[in-house]
């Protein structure tokens, strides 16, 4: 039930267009998410498309077997659908290889690859507000598109006009209103078709592409132009060209032709201008898709576009005999249910061949991998001689330079200190003698005339000395005088004024012996002084005398002592020069001899160093070769097994659609039986694919646990013999490859023979589940039921309808009574 008119995604057969199946839906269920924006994967088995059913924020990725939802969606229910992104993403589309497909997300267009890992290929300068939806990829894979194009497109640079694309490169499409950086690039807001590559980088990459970084877009238009202004890009099957609605929602389509001249034709799609999807279309889903239908309609030319965004508000419970009014005979169910199970084989089929090419890439892959490593490792072991050689050579050219270098340098120290101490030598001898006699001279001559600046000192003193005390008598006396003039003009003044003459002539003449007395001591004392400073004097003159003759002598002798130690001195100085010169040419041959032993030591070890990594490369390029051979061994084995598990399995599915049809013949004549025989072959059925399932289960368990006990017997047997034999290296290494060859061969027929026997328990077990689908969705007649204008034929099924009604004994039943009723209420309603 679809209550809340939520949009599912169903599929039709364009052949039949009775023929359709509810993928997001089911009778049984009520539909509470939104599916949208289907996109097929190049096989045709799986839809990938984005959905709310997670009930959180935006919608994700999500992917549904398509043939497994037909078996469930004939008992009314959804198989098991596969999330591809965590994350906020909306309208994905495969990619030609189905590795990767192109879808929307809040960054803008990511390529998410199968196991949901993500990155941005939408690198044009844009801001949040801009649109950028409608991813699509143009082609995948480092390689042409094989499934839409042949060699159309191959050729980016030429081609689309993308002159730094690799020509490898990944190509995608996608519509924004952001700006595209460029010469004439204007901001109005306009959408544009953008056309861009993704690259990776290896050895095949041309030399103007550097890093991811780089990269090449084409836009319709940059802005302000009534050119080109488009939605929603999809790619031409064959690749040459895109599909877009224009701002009117008119249908385009845009041919690149003439390479870099970049001469696009451009028109109405069909050039019917009536083609379109209406002025006000969404801008959250892409309304158009170009279909890749094979065989194409019948009466039709050219390429059918499809409608995408149908509205349809369906009630999907009564499945679709109760849409479409069909009546199918149990017979007609079973046969669309076995055609049912062929194109699932065919879609096997298609996957096989995916499978197959996308081995035998990546074997591909791995061999030039393994090459390129191969050829740089014996490139690189080959180089490791060259770079020993060269490093021991440049090592014993930097020792001989650095020999000669030392002992220039040495000799250049030895001539320099030689002159410099020879030069000293001269210098002292010229110049450090005399200025040391004439220092000690000086010193002589400084000493002599600082004495005498003493002795000057020392007359200036006594002299100053005896005038003091020549002062100091005459002072003292002086006062004395006074003294005495004043006492005896005192005593004299007195006795005159007594009257006392005679006294007074006493004292005057007192007076005067008195003052003769200090006269005659001041005049002792005078000359006591003199006589002590005259003494003085020649003391100080003798003191003098002796000092100069001392330090005559002094001289005299230091100068002597000088004059001997200086010539000592210069004869020590002459035989240090010797001795230097001496000691310096034993070093210089020491320095010499520790040179050339270093000189010879590394010659020896670089021809012993040089030999061994000979020996060690010649080993491991012999050790490489035998890898290698083991590796194309291997090669061809995993070549063989591709092309054999491709053609076991394409046999299988050939031999399952035979078996299909002719086990259809027998199952048609079960819808005969009764149905206690019919419960109980099922049953018997049942009970046997279990019984192989369980025995091929058992087979698989003990051939691989036999496998394992066989080659771990086989190594020891191996490593014994070895030891015993004592092989060399390459005996030992081609023993070991035979080992690998048996290995793998056991394991691939193990692996096969399990592998072929589940494909045949898977197939039984389809048709079974197939067969019984049909049965149990339908109701069966039993043997005895009878109706009113017929007998139904015991086995088929009751579909309802006119006919089957008047067929059903039940119904015929109530409308008997229905009759009877009817006719008794209209006699009493007459009165009788």
């Amino acid at each position: 039930q679809n209550p809340n008119f939520q949009n599912w995604i169903g599929i039709v057969n364009l052949e039949n267009t009775s023929e359709w199946y509810p993928m997001t839906a089911g009778s049984n269920q009520i539909i509470d998410f939104n599916a949208n924006n289907p996109s097929w994967d190049p096989t045709g088995s799986k839809l990938a498309f984005d959905s709310d059913i997670l009930k959180t924020d935006g919608r994700r990725i999500f992917s549904i077997n398509v043939y497994d939802q037909i078996n469930a969606s004939a008992v009314g229910k959804i198989t098991k659908m596969s999330q591809i992104t965590q994350n906020n993403s909306k309208d994905p589309d495969y990619g030609p290889d189905a590795d990767f497909m192109a879808v929307t997300t809040p960054g803008g267009i990511d390529r998410v690859w199968s196991d949901g890992a993500a990155g941005l290929i939408s690198r044009h300068s844009y801001h949040e507000s801009d649109i950028v939806a409608g991813g699509i990829v143009i082609r995948s894979n480092y390689s042409k598109n094989e499934i839409y194009g042949g060699d159309y497109g191959s050729d980016i640079e030429d081609y689309w006009g993308m002159l730094e694309c690799d020509p490898r490169a990944e190509v995608f499409a996608y519509h924004t209103d952001g700006v595209i950086k460029g010469d004439d690039d204007v901001d109005d807001g306009s959408s544009k078709i953008i056309v861009t590559c993704e690259h990776g980088i290896d050895e095949k990459t041309p030399s103007s592409i550097t890093s991811r970084d780089d990269y090449s877009t084409y836009a319709s238009h940059r802005g302000n132009t009534d050119c080109c202004i488009g939605y929603f890009p999809e790619v031409s099957p064959d690749g040459r060209g895109l599909a877009y609605i224009n701002e009117g929602g008119q249908i385009m389509a845009k041919i690149f032709w003439g390479g870099k001249n970049l001469n696009y034709q451009s028109g109405h799609f069909a050039d019917n201008s009536d083609v379109s999807v209406g002025y006000n279309f969404s801008k959250d889903y892409s309304p158009i898709s170009w279909s890749s239908y094979e065989k194409g309609l019948e009466d039709t030319e050219g390429l059918e576009i499809g409608v995408g965004a149908i509205g349809l508000k369906l009630d999907v419970g009564g499945g679709v005999n109760d849409i479409f009014k069909q009546e199918d005979s149990l017979e007609d169910q079973f046969d669309r249910q076995v055609q049912l199970e062929i194109d699932r084989i065919n879609s096997y089929i298609a996957e096989l061949d995916f499978q197959r090419e996308s081995n035998l890439k990546i074997l591909q892959f791995d061999i030039d991998s393994f090459m390129n490593n191969y050829n740089s490792f014996i490139e690189q072991e080959q180089k490791r001689v060259d770079d020993e050689i060269y490093m021991w050579e440049f090592n014993i050219n930097d020792l001989t330079y650095q020999l000669e270098n030392d002992l220039s340098y040495f000799d250049e120290q030895t001539n320099f200190e030689y002159s410099n101490r020879k030069l000293e030598l001269e210098n002292w001898d010229t110049f450090e003698k005399e200025r040391r006699l004439s220092q000690i001279e000086s010193d002589y001559n400084r000493g002599i005339e600082e004495a005498k600046m003493f002795y000057q000192e020392e007359y200036a003193r006594h002299e100053f000395d005896y005038q003091i005390r020549v002062g100091d008598v005459n002072r003292n006396w002086d006062d004395e005088l006074r003294w005495a003039d004043e006492f005896y003009n005192n005593e004299i003044s007195n006795a005159q004024n007594e009257g006392n003459n005679s006294e007074a002539e006493f004292l005057m003449e007192e007076k005067q012996r008195y003052k003769e007395n200090i006269e005659f001591t001041r005049n002792i004392e005078l000359d006591d002084a003199y006589n002590e400073y005259q003494f003085r004097i020649f003391d100080q003159q003798d003191t003098e005398a002796n000092d100069y003759r001392n330090r005559e002598l002094r001289y005299e002798n230091e100068k002597s002592n000088l004059q001997r130690d200086l010539d000592n001195q210069f004869k020590q100085r002459e035989a240090d020069l010797i001795s230097y010169s001496n000691q310096r040419e034993i070093e210089r041959l020491a320095l010499n001899e520790r040179l050339m032993f270093d000189l010879q030591n590394m010659e020896m070890q670089r021809d012993q160093r040089v030999s061994n990594i000979k020996q060690q490369v010649d080993l491991t390029i012999q050790q490489e070769m035998m890898n290698l051979q083991r590796e194309e061994m291997n090669w061809d084995l995993r070549r063989q097994q591709i092309q054999n598990d491709y053609e076991n399995q394409l046999r299988d599915f050939q031999n399952q659609i035979e078996q299909v049809k002719f086990q259809a013949e027998i199952d048609k004549e079960r819808l005969s039986m009764d149905k206690a025989q019919f419960e109980a072959e099922m049953a018997q059925m049942e009970n046997e694919i279990q019984l192989r399932e369980f025995e091929a289960e058992d087979l698989y368990s003990n051939s691989i646990s036999d496998l394992a006990k066989e080659a771990e017997m086989r190594m020891k047997d191996l490593e014994t013999r070895r030891i015993d034999e004592d092989w060399s290296e390459e005996r030992y290494q081609e023993e070991l490859a035979d080992y690998d060859q048996w290995y793998l061969d056991r394991t691939y027929e193990v692996q096969s023979e399990y592998d072929k026997r589940m494909r045949e328990i898977d197939f039984d077990q389809r048709q079974y589940q197939n067969f019984q689908t049909v049965v149990e969705t339908n109701e069966i007649y039993q043997e005895g039921e009878r109706g009113f204008f017929g007998n139904p034929i015991p086995g088929t099924v009751r579909q309802g309808g006119f006919t089957d009604d008047l067929s059903d004994p039940g119904n015929l039943a109530m409308i008997g009574i229905v009759v009877t009723v009817g006719t008794t209420l209209l006699q009493l309603a007459r009165g009788r």
